[in-house]
């Protein structure tokens, strides 16, 4: 919502929407207006407007998923996603990544989706948010070549996030901050991308996670445990696991 109003009084005052230096002389000139209304309702209205200009023209922060890369202790870690990765609108990297044909801009499906419904319901014609073009279609086409470079950089991420999981869990004696850490990881990975629980499997960190279970349950308290517990809940939901599941059950 706020990046669709930013995106409205960047086209009304006539400046560029990433132009965060000009957000800022605008935000100082809006407060320095000495024609403000006195009346509550607009002072509010007035008040909101000024929060949410503030904000935009603050440094821009990369909202994205929390990879916890450790890049300074390691550098095999992967890079944080490029600019193209991340939707406009959402701030995160993109899943379904699509193009608006007559502006050539990427979006993340469902969010510029609901940008053109949110401008049909507001009775305005539908743009692109970015670029502020007025759209005579809204046909979108899946950007295949970005979903695969995406999809590429996921897949290092969750290699790299397995591999770390695997090494703390090995780790002797065993560190309840990394033991935390590598169930975190495992459990992200296992519900976000459960296509790739079958590297979990393969990493040895399922059979892992149950050891720590059974011969460190008093070291890693009840805290983690929980979280060891969730997290094989999260594997079981898995056919595949749930079938090695049972291997380990006969195993131990």
């Amino acid at each position: 919502m706020q990046s669709g109003i930013v995106m409205d009084l960047a086209r009304a005052l006539g400046f560029d929407p990433g132009d965060r230096a000009e957000f800022c002389n605008q935000v100082k000139l809006f407060k320095g207006d000495p024609f403000r209304s006195h009346s509550v309702s607009e002072r509010r209205v007035l008040v909101s407007l000024e929060r949410i200009l503030s904000n935009w023209s603050g440094e821009p922060v990369t909202v994205t998923p929390n990879w916890d890369f450790e890049i300074a202790e390691d550098a095999a870690a992967p890079v944080f996603p490029f600019k193209s990765f991340l939707c406009p609108l959402t701030k995160e990297v993109m899943r379904d990544p699509v193009v608006v044909l007559e502006s050539s801009q990427a979006y993340e499906r469902a969010a510029i989706e609901y940008w053109f419904e949110r401008c049909v319901q507001d009775g305005r014609e539908p743009t692109c948010p970015v670029t502020g073009t007025v759209l005579k279609s809204l046909e979108l086409k899946p950007n295949v070549g970005l979903a695969g470079a995406i999809e590429e950089w996921v897949g290092r991420v969750v290699d790299y996030q397995i591999k770390s999981a695997v090494q703390y869990l090995s780790e002797e004696p065993l560190s309840v901050d990394h033991v935390e850490r590598a169930l975190d990881h495992v459990y992200k990975v296992s519900e976000e991308h459960p296509t790739r629980r079958y590297i979990i499997r393969n990493a040895g960190a399922v059979l892992l996670i149950v050891t720590v279970l059974s011969n460190n349950s008093k070291t890693i308290g009840s805290r983690l445990r929980s979280k060891a517990l969730t997290t094989l809940l999260s594997m079981a939901k898995d056919e595949e696991s749930r079938v090695s599941f049972s291997d380990l059950i006969n195993y131990f």
